[in-house]
């Protein structure tokens, strides 16, 4: 089992460092380099990469994220687009706005029921429910400077123009927000899925420090295309494993079906799915999930899952049995 390693003076330092070195190619390696060894405690073996998050860097430090589809699909109002020619509108979330600048920030006002976020990036997004919480136009604004690409040195963000989407805020039919579900896929092949239960259910949250109190409250677990629950959490300190059951939702075959289509055309790629009052929604796609910088609980998980970027079809759940000893149990 490992522990978490990071710490804000870490995340602070490593960040700063990331601005320094240049917007290159090297300047890129040197960054996932970094990243790696301080995530994973190891040097990544990148000429005949084993582990998943091996073959992730490796991905990351080439130029297939430069393929113009990839930068436009991680676009999040672009990909509405590449929704809607694969799949058709209706598994899109309706967009509210896109704000492109500040002056349109500060002349719109905001749905009393809506999410917030920017277009380009990872992890900020604000949650608004019966008006809470209170939309601070400058946080908003900051979002507009936030150069995902400096600090990620994915490729596929490095020429995205910096905007701020607003969408319709989704609702289960008892009004709390549905459960993420992110979907792995090898060659168009869903592998397995995590379920991300309660993420960023802040309606009532006021100020940062609440916010973060409500997003650990989210809870992680990993699924089979069967609905086998697999030993695959990965270790973030806000999100835990959950402990019991999770029931299985009941259009898995469709979304795995959908998120099939969507990623045929890629070697890997995470679709984000929502089940929101019986309609499939598409959040968003992601080719280097976790920055390639995630650990797995158990070590020898991320080996298994490696294989898959040769064998798509890799029975999952066997091969982590039979080859570490690893099932879950609760």
């Amino acid at each position: 089992m490992r522990k978490p390693q990071t710490s804000h003076f870490k995340r602070r330092v490593k960040e700063t460092i990331c601005r320094l070195l240049p917007r290159n190619d090297v300047g890129d390696a040197a960054v996932g380099l970094i990243c790696h060894i301080n995530s994973h405690r190891s040097l990544p073996n990148l000429r005949h990469p084993r582990t998943y998050n091996e073959y992730l860097l490796r991905t990351k430090l080439s130029q297939d994220l430069l393929d113009p589809l990839m930068g436009f699909i991680t676009d999040k109002e672009f990909v509405k687009e590449f929704v809607r020619a694969k799949l058709g509108e209706s598994f899109n979330i309706p967009t509210l706005a896109i704000l492109r600048d500040e002056e349109a920030i500060d002349s719109y006002d905001f749905p009393k029921n809506c999410v917030i976020k920017p277009t380009s990036g990872s992890g900020d997004a604000l949650i608004r429910k019966d008006a809470l919480p209170e939309v601070h136009k400058t946080l908003i604004k900051d979002w507009l400077h936030k150069d995902f690409y400096l600090t990620s040195r994915e490729k596929n963000y490095r020429n995205h123009q910096r905007k701020i989407i607003v969408e319709e805020l989704l609702t289960d039919y008892d009004g709390g927000i549905p459960n993420d579900y992110k979907i792995y896929c090898f060659e168009g092949v869903p592998a397995f899925v995590r379920v991300i239960s309660q993420r960023f259910d802040d309606g009532n949250s006021k100020n940062k420090a609440q916010a973060r109190d409500v997003e650990r409250q989210s809870r992680q677990a990993i699924f089979s295309p069967t609905w086998n629950r697999l030993p695959l959490d990965t270790i973030l300190p806000h999100l835990p494993s959950f402990d019991g059951f999770v029931p299985k939702p009941p259009q898995l075959s469709e979304m795995l079906e959908l998120a099939s289509i969507l990623a045929k055309d890629f070697a890997h790629v995470r679709v984000d799915l929502y089940l929101a009052k019986g309609k499939i929604r598409v959040g968003e796609l992601t080719f280097v999930p976790g920055n390639a910088k995630t650990p797995f609980v158990h070590s020898h998980a991320d080996n298994v899952v490696g294989r898959l970027f040769t064998e798509p079809r890799l029975d999952l759940e066997k091969a982590l049995s039979d080859k570490t000893g690893l099932s879950w149990s609760a």
